[in-house]
């Protein structure tokens, strides 16, 4: 059996939607529990509805305490050997249940991951994982899968953050909720996520999409908060608390680099979404202070050099180069072919790449365009 938790605040407008499809699932044998929190728009009536109408529905009322204290009380209810969240304003594809629990195959897994098709107002796309399968045995395993998968310096998640792109063994996200806070509603699945990688033996993902996910203006991850900072600063601070229990097996540098982003949008959110923080930054800047200066590379390191460097007042930039000029749409203008350097007065031709072996191969191609070497310079990138 599995027991499906769906949280409900205000949504009565889309309930309907979302109940039918969660009861319209092929898979029968389930436990639907609706956790009303406190709605004030004729939500509970409907999930009241429900119950009175299916025996596998069961309805609760609490008062307005967010969706992890909704979904704590849904999982002390819970009876099944298979948990999975819906929020009330989405719906399910109706094989979903069905083929997923067919994929815990095997008894070291404790959840499975699968895609989505977003909707926000009517733009609609999908997100897919690859298929694959994780096995975790020993604590160098877990640092990288947690590195790789939830650390990423880029904010590009192998796996989606959200509780509703999982379904979990029962006793084990139980587990994980017995570590999480009441009082977050910013990050929680985040949160969660960060406890799933710190405690399962492994996990799987699936390239199908069976969940449908509306996102709307109103709901909670998707407003501008007056108290943000406060959410966002508590936030951290339970991210810290993990590392400082978890140490061994989380990686110092990547974590630290995160910690750090999440400082940056408290700034930028301070300041209205005026700050530049570029994936990529130029280690030694105070060697090109009232310098010319030539990029080399139009890729992700040269896009961001070039919009680092151009906010600079003390260095000049006069151009960026690269062999693909002609593939490449620059935001900041035009990209020209290396032979453009023979043309324009410079101080240094500073290389955007990432890799020191190809960087190398550049600057012996640099040297036969006859630059000396003094004025070529690569540092290996800064990625934040």
């Amino acid at each position: 059996m599995i027991s499906v938790i769906i949280p409900v605040y205000n949504s009565k407008p889309y309930l309907n939607k979302c109940l039918d499809s969660v009861l319209g699932q092929t898979y029968t044998d389930m436990q639907v529990i609706i956790v009303d929190d406190g709605s004030s728009d004729g939500s509970g009536a409907v999930c009241d509805e429900y119950a009175q109408k299916d025996s596998r529905v069961e309805a609760y009322h609490i008062p307005n305490s967010g969706t992890v204290i909704s979904r704590r009380t849904g999982l002390s209810k819970a009876k099944g050997q298979y948990v999975c969240f819906v929020d009330s304003d989405d719906w399910i594809e109706p094989d979903m249940i069905t083929n997923l629990i067919e994929q815990f195959d095997d008894e070291s897994l404790d959840f499975v991951v699968f895609g989505a098709i977003h909707n926000e107002n009517g733009d609609v796309h999908s997100y897919i994982p690859e298929n694959n399968s994780i096995c975790i045995k020993n604590a160098e395993d877990r640092k990288s899968i947690i590195s790789n998968y939830l650390l990423s310096p880029k904010h590009e998640y192998r796996i989606p953050m959200s509780l509703w792109s999982k379904i979990y063994r029962r006793e084990f996200i139980t587990r994980c909720f017995e570590k999480m806070p009441d009082n977050i509603w910013y990050g929680e699945d985040y949160l969660c996520m960060f406890y799933s990688l710190l405690f399962c033996n492994g996990f799987k993902t699936v390239d199908k999409a069976y969940y449908h996910y509306m996102v709307r203006k109103n709901t909670v991850s998707h407003r501008k908060h007056n108290d943000y900072i406060e959410v966002e600063s508590r936030l951290s601070a339970y991210l810290l608390n993990i590392f400082d229990e978890f140490h061994e097996v989380i990686d110092n540098t990547i974590f630290w680099k995160v910690i750090k982003r999440r400082a940056f949008y408290l700034l930028n959110y301070e300041c209205e979404g005026q700050l530049f923080l570029p994936n990529y930054y130029f280690p030694e800047p105070e060697l090109l202070r009232r310098k010319k200066v030539l990029i080399y590379g139009a890729g992700n390191v040269g896009t961001d050099y070039y919009e680092s460097m151009a906010r600079n007042k003390d260095i000049e930039l006069v151009g960026i180069v690269d062999k693909k000029a002609g593939d490449i749409s620059f935001i900041w203008g035009i990209v020209h072919t290396p032979d453009y350097i023979k043309y324009i007065e410079y101080d240094y031709v500073v290389l955007a790449i990432n890799s020191k072996e190809v960087a190398c191969e550049i600057f012996k191609e640099l040297e036969g365009l006859g630059i000396k070497k003094e004025r070529i310079i690569w540092r290996e990138p800064i990625s934040l």
